[in-house]
């Protein structure tokens, strides 16, 4: 059966009135309002149903049965009054299949005849609030009852604690019974007066849509919501927005209220608007449930909630691989998704535009183009720059679209709301990308934007001319300004951290490390070039087990053999590397290190491979082959006064150009804590001798002294030079 607001609601013309303040108020009046909305709601989906069928099978209709059934109904209810039976108890045994009957006036006359007035809308009195929310809780469809336990389960882990599916199930039952109390009670305070309701109102409007969501999300993850029951939440809603404290108030007193309400009774408009689209398009639940989510939970200019009400053929494509925490990440990020911007919404400088369709024009040249970003986009992330965790919260969620929405090129390009969305994605997040540095490990935003589906798009959109010739230009151009800002940044990065072992380089047409050709090195030079091809990398990444694995290695393949002219030669080649010789001892040091950098060279080499599949040069070989600039490498420096001096910390490290930079006279603090100051004949020997100058020959501040204590020993830094009791100096290890 398709499913239709106009047809499945039609009912609610039941509940048109007004709520009247109960005269027996309460949870039993609150469980009975949502209760009976979902009882009609089952009821008026049956009925639809029935009438079909009947009529298939040329069967009596569902209103001659209903007639038959509401006969049945009133001789019961006589008997059990002249029996004895108070009139409002019968009314409380017939009252929910009277509803479900859908009466005429005639019909509802006689009712209230034998039941009293009061039939439809005063409950009695149950025997226990507990019963009353436990039975409101057993008539919500299925999905529902999940949807709520699901959210009992997210709002105690996010508190903290860990309950079971009981417990989870118990906090369920009475949350729904007091948010329907509340919310009852904030319809007839909004009836009165908007205002006195608004804020209760909200938050029953805001709980709606959580339920929903949540039972949306049970469908998603494989569970056994149907999409059908989505006409018990179209009849209570049509119920909610029957009410004036649902309404436009009168004047202008209210208008910010309303506005915020408006918004909120939108979204849900385009739930099931969605769903009505999608059921006519025969989708399958999985799609629906996911689309209707997006439409709930995101605004309506979000490309990506626009490819989803628009576009029910491309969603049921994608249905089957969309992961479910991707749907619940949505849900709850609804605040990250919206600030994306649609790419048709940016409007570029002209100068940009120009630029864009010149067939002189490069990659770099419009990068470096004024407002390439425009102010759109800029204004979108404003509130969240600067703030890491933000920033990589919005590019987590928009990579996980590019991911499991919008890989596939074919898909996309077929589309014209998926090249949209996917357009946006990719827009949005260069900007992001243009907001901070890219962190030294991290892998985040950058290398999902420069996917290789993504590449593929790219070039398929160039290959199309016209107008995606010119977004695929203008798009290519805002990647390469986020490869080349995060590109430099790393580089720069990388730099201090391979400064840090002067005994390295890299080079920069591979990115591959280098050991420095110098004299002291030769020993580890000839290792390299006799075993290991001449590459230094392959020696190095094997540590300092690198003696015992090489010659494990020759022993196996019979190189060499004990006792043999072979093997001496071996050991005689090998000095350079083997632990127990002298000649060893820069090795030692060095094979240790690699640790610290091994990560540099793959993560330059890829960030290359982004450039040429751009055909742009982010510059990143000559950053790592130069000069660091004062700017770069004076962290937390001073005037360089003795009071006030030069510091370089354990982060910093302190490299020969960063020594360089320090002038002459200056007074410095080394990784180690301990002060010295620069001579003007200061030489550079790259040599550490423990005497808080490690890369040059300064002038040693701090006394000698002898500690009076073991506290004092101990509180003197690793390298400081002190004073025995019999007057020798000494170096603490």
């Amino acid at each position: 059966m398709a499913f239709t607001l106009d047809q499945n609601v039609q009912g609610a013309g039941a509940f048109e009135q007004p709520i009247q303040a109960p005269a027996s108020t309460g949870l039993a009046l609150a469980g009975n309002l949502l209760d009976g909305l979902d009882t009609f709601a089952r009821g008026q989906l049956a009925q639809d149903r029935a009438i079909a069928t009947a009529a298939k099978a040329n069967l009596p209709t569902q209103t001659e049965r209903d007639r038959a059934a509401f006969a049945n109904i009133i001789q019961s209810a006589q008997q059990d009054i002249s029996g004895g039976m108070a009139r409002d108890q019968a009314a409380a045994n017939y009252a929910v299949d009277l509803a479900n009957l859908g009466l005429n006036d005639e019909q509802t006359a006689v009712a209230s005849r034998v039941f009293g007035q009061g039939v439809f809308t005063v409950p009695v009195q149950p025997v226990s609030a507990q019963d009353t929310a436990t039975t409101l809780f057993n008539n919500q469809g299925e999905g529902t009852r999940l949807g709520l336990i699901s959210l009992a389960l997210k709002e105690a882990e996010a508190n903290g604690e860990t309950i079971t599916y009981e417990e989870a199930t118990t906090r369920a039952v009475g949350s729904l019974a007091s948010n329907v109390a509340q919310a009852q009670a904030a319809v007839v305070a909004g009836n009165l007066n908007y205002s006195s309701g608004f804020a209760g109102n909200m938050e029953t409007l805001e709980r709606f849509g959580s339920t929903l969501s949540a039972a949306l999300d049970i469908e998603i993850d494989g569970g056994n919501f149907r999409v059908e029951e989505i006409v018990a939440y179209a009849a209570s809603f049509a119920q909610l927005r029957s009410q004036p404290a649902f309404m436009r108030p009168a004047g202008d007193m209210n208008a910010e209220l309303w506005g915020q309400m408006e918004t909120k009774i939108a979204s849900i408009d385009r739930m099931f608007e969605t769903i009505t689209n999608y059921d006519q398009k025969v989708a399958s639940a999985k799609a629906t449930a996911y689309a209707a989510n997006i439409a709930l939970n995101l605004s309506e200019k979000n490309p990506i909630a626009i490819l989803a009400m628009q576009s029910p053929e491309f969603m049921e494509k994608i249905a089957a691989r969309i992961a479910p925490n991707l749907a619940r990440e949505m849900a709850d990020s609804g605040n990250v998704l919206n600030n994306v911007v649609s790419f048709s919404d940016l409007n570029f400088d002209p100068a940009v535009t120009a630029l864009a369709t010149s067939e002189e024009t490069t990659a770099e040249d419009l990068a470096a183009a004024p407002e390439i970003f425009p102010t759109e986009l800029t204004d979108a992330s404003r509130d969240i720059e600067g703030n890491e965790a933000e920033v990589a919260k919005n590019l987590t969620t928009q990579s996980s679209l590019l991911k499991d929405i919008l890989s596939d090129p074919a898909e996309v390009l077929a589309d014209p709301n998926a090249k949209e969305a996917w357009a946006s994605v990719i827009s949005n997040m260069s900007n992001l990308l243009m907001l901070r540095g890219l962190e030294t490990n991290s892998t985040t935003g950058l290398d999902s934007l420069f996917a290789p589906s993504n590449l593929r798009i790219l070039r398929d959109l160039e290959g199309m001319g016209g107008k995606d010739a010119e977004t695929a230009t203008i798009l290519k151009a805002q990647m390469t300004a986020a490869l080349q800002k995060n590109a430099a940044n790393y580089a720069v990065n990388a730099l201090g951290r391979i400064k840090s072992i002067p005994q390295i380089t890299i080079d920069p047409d591979t990115l591959s490390f280098e050991l420095s050709t110098a004299p002291e090195y030769q020993f580890i030079q000839g290792v390299v070039s006799q075993y290991y091809g001449g590459d230094f990398n392959a020696l190095w990444k094997e540590g300092p087990t690198a003696f015992n694995k090489l010659q494990n290695r020759l022993a196996v393949t019979g190189q060499i053999t004990p006792d043999s002219p072979e093997y001496e030669s071996f050991l005689a080649a090998t000095k350079g590397i083997n632990p127990s010789e002298p000649e060893s001892l820069i090795w030692r040091s060095l094979s240790t290190e690699y640790s610290k950098v091994s990560s540099i060279s793959t993560r330059l080499r890829q960030l290359r491979s982004f450039e040429r599949a751009l055909n742009v040069d982010s510059g990143i070989g000559e950053i790592v082959t130069t000069t660091l600039p004062p700017a770069e490498v004076t962290q937390n420096t001073g005037p360089g006064t003795e009071e006030d001096p030069i510091v370089f910390t354990e982060q910093t490290g302190m490299t020969y150009e960063m020594y360089q930079a320090v002038p002459a006279g200056a007074y410095y603090v080394d990784p180690t804590g301990l002060k010295s100051q620069k001579r003007a004949d200061s030489r550079v020997t790259n040599e550490d001798i423990g005497d808080g100058d490690p890369l040059g020959s300064g002038t040693f501040v701090r006394d000698f002294s002898t500690p009076g204590s073991k506290e004092e020993y101990d509180a003197l830094p690793s390298g400081a030079r002190w004073i025995d009791p019999d007057g020798n100096r000494r170096t603490k290890p």
